[in-house]
């Protein structure tokens, strides 16, 4: 998971690292303290009341998430030949006229 932040907004369940640890952030309404500084997953003795402790952070990731497909999609004869019936092919807007 991502390092937790200063003044973020978590929501229930997001997951942060923390510590050399992942944590939890706790449901309404503890998740508005998930954010503050005194609530800081793994250090002084709040942050228990705002996130849970879920396991050990081994520092490793799975990868930055990629911006595009790294595989492209295969088109089949049928896919890319079959037409449209004519009420599955897209109609003009028409907007309604008021009364």
């Amino acid at each position: 998971p991502e390092p937790w932040i200063l003044d973020n907004d978590y929501e229930e369940g997001d997951l942060v690292e923390a510590q050399s640890q992942i944590y939890s952030c706790k449901p309404f309404p503890y998740n508005g303290w998930c954010g503050l500084e005194a609530y800081e997953p793994g250090l002084g003795s709040h942050w228990s009341m705002a996130w849970e402790a879920v396991g050990k952070c081994n520092g490793k990731t799975t990868g930055s998430p990629t911006k595009f497909p790294t595989s492209v999609p295969t088109i089949t004869a049928e896919s890319h030949d079959h037409p449209k019936k004519e009420e599955e092919s897209a109609k003009p807007f028409e907007p309604v006229k008021g009364e």
